[in-house]
């Protein structure tokens, strides 16, 4: 079985490979999450208890919206409790910058501002690291076609590049790709070669000249200013068409957010606007079409309250990524643990029967709207940190489980991150 093809069992190899890797954390998670239903029960016990009276009045909020202000306490209760025994990685530390009472936005800018001089950011955001890490980890990924790094003569471009054209399937077809900078952020420098048409080699080496030279401003991020140049070609993801039109964008790319090393809700994105061409939300040229909690309820159903009026429903598209939901939990958890990451966003690709589920990108400094649950997370996040339940371990420890390292302690921004000794599209090793 492909590494990184599609996951349909829980008896594959991939399923006892992960199980595995990941034996270490369950001897705290098991018992953290026993302490964290124990103490949910008790809490909605409580302010049932309390909350009768209130909620037999005109406001008409139940016993459970009302712990501690949490607006979707059935659902975000939990996660109060999700940092309590979490290993933090000390690089995605915050305790000393937040502070009481913070809202949503006030939180990602102590976030954003918190990634100064942290080598595992590095690792989230280059695409090589990243690449290397999702290997290391047997994740399902897109294969990677090319690389070209720093020093690479325009004559290696080339080189490299042609060969992309000559790279077939076994079917004997150009396999189609995507250019992408290692070192950009929002999707600057991408480029769709999406058939043997719209492969120009000389526009290509143009292209890669033009990515390479791109450099962070000054007043960006000190992660930003410290990627190294590079590009890559990946293998191009196409998803199955489930009717969705322009509703959704493709190829279908779920975006999840991880809380304490919990999968918090996927969401995607897509076109606001409904059959009539007219707005239904004033985000612009994109919104927030649907989304997908751990417990499996989506913005498709039914008893979904306050579903926001510019999510779009299609029942076959929704059906997959609740079948896939297990396996999203699995390696979005998985990640988030691995980087010792209390809040990470992890983005899948999905619909293809050919590729299945893939990792596309990791994101830390995400400013992405949740629906119904964006008021929660902010208290979430603030209260477990000053709480201060979560365990604080050394950068080191996380890097070296994923194959990574600092070549110089003293430079900071001297990560590597070493391909294991093995191949992903061959057979996995259980």
């Amino acid at each position: 079985m492909e590494v990184g093809g599609h996951v349909g069992s829980e008896s594959g190899a991939i399923v006892r490979q992960l199980e595995a890797e990941s034996k270490r954390w369950k001897a705290i998670s098991c018992f953290t999450s026993f302490l964290c239903v124990i103490m949910v029960v008790v809490t909605i016990i409580i302010a049932n208890r309390d909350g009768s009276s209130a909620s037999s009045s005109s406001t008409g909020t139940s016993g459970n919206d009302m712990i501690k202000g949490f607006s979707q306490a059935d659902y975000t209760a939990v996660y109060r409790y999700a940092a309590n025994g979490f290993a933090t990685n000390e690089d995605f530390n915050l305790q000393s910058a937040v502070k009481e009472g913070m809202g949503r936005w006030d939180f990602m800018k102590v976030l954003k501002d918190g990634t100064e001089n942290k080598p595992s950011m590095l690792v989230v955001n280059d695409k090589f690291l990243m690449n290397n890490v999702l290997h290391n980890l047997r994740v399902p990924a897109n294969r990677v076609m090319l690389e070209i790094h720093e020093g690479d003569t325009e004559e290696t471009y080339r080189e490299k590049l042609q060969a992309l054209k000559a790279d077939e399937t076994s079917e004997g077809s150009f396999q189609p790709f995507i250019l992408k900078p290692t070192h950009t952020s929002e999707g600057v420098g991408t480029k769709v070669v999406a058939n043997m048409d719209q492969f120009n080699l000389d526009d290509l080496v143009n292209h890669v000249k033009f990515c390479m030279d791109q450099r962070a401003k000054p007043h960006e991020s000190w992660t930003l200013r410290n990627l190294k140049p590079g590009v890559i070609a990946e293998s191009l993801y196409k998803s199955e068409d489930f009717g969705t039109g322009k509703a959704y964008f493709t190829p279908y790319e779920i975006k999840v957010q991880t809380v304490w090393g919990r999968f918090y809700v996927g969401v995607m994105e897509g076109d606001p606007r409904d059959g009539t061409g007219d707005m239904v939300t004033d985000n612009g040229n994109w919104s927030i079409r649907y989304w997908l909690r751990r417990d499996g309820t989506s913005s498709c159903d039914k008893q979904a309250s306050n579903v926001p009026a510019d999510t779009a429903c299609f029942p076959e598209f929704d059906n997959r990524a609740r079948g896939e939901l297990p396996f999203m939990i699995r390696y979005s958890e998985m990640l988030a643990q691995y980087f010792g990451a209390p809040w990470l966003r992890v983005d899948f690709f999905i619909g293809s029967d050919t590729y299945g589920l893939r990792v596309n990108e990791l994101a830390y400094g995400s400013g992405l709207p949740y629906p119904l649950l964006d008021d929660d997370l902010a208290k979430i996040m603030v209260e477990g940190f000053r709480d201060g339940k979560f365990v604080n371990k050394s950068r080191d420890l996380f890097l070296d489980e994923m194959g990574c390292r600092l070549a110089n302690h003293t430079q900071l921004n001297s990560v590597e991150c070493e391909k294991a000794d093995f191949d992903p599209s061959g057979e996995i090793i259980a």
